[in-house]
């Protein structure tokens, strides 16, 4: 923390810190993706990437030619967040143009409207798994 706090005067200690413990791991044993004698690792790691249906896939097993590193694995989960964020949006924007409002109804304006960031609705649908009414 104090080389980031030298380049970073102002950086603030964390709240909380998680440790991985990576090569301990009873699954993978800090394992990574490798290069398989015969094989394209680049076509592998393309058709890994993508989405099957609503499924995205993420890892730096996905990330050619970045696989096998954190570089790889941090851009690929950049890549799944939009993915779903772009499934997110077109279910909201479904649901938006089969809801219809009687003569009487208006959308909420003002202090009735609700406005919730794209986080708060992943949020709920992470808490609840369903899209609610109320922003987190």
């Amino acid at each position: 923390m104090s080389h980031l706090q030298a380049i970073y005067p102002t950086l603030p200690e964390p709240d909380k810190a998680y440790i991985s413990k990576w090569g301990k791991e009873q699954n993978f044993k800090g394992s990574y993706s490798s290069r398989t004698y015969g094989r394209s690792h680049s076509q592998d790691s393309y058709h890994l990437s993508k989405k099957v249906g609503r499924v995205s896939f993420a890892g730096e097993a996905t990330a050619y030619p970045n696989y096998a590193t954190t570089k790889g694995a941090y851009a690929s989960g950049t890549r799944g967040a939009k993915e779903m964020i772009e499934v997110l949006n077109l279910d909201l924007a479904k649901e938006a143009s089969s809801t219809v409002l009687s003569p009487v109804e208006s959308p909420p304006t003002g202090q009735n409207a609700k406005k919730c960031s794209l986080q708060s609705l992943l949020l709920s649908i992470i808490k609840t798994g369903t899209l609610s009414d109320e922003c987190s």
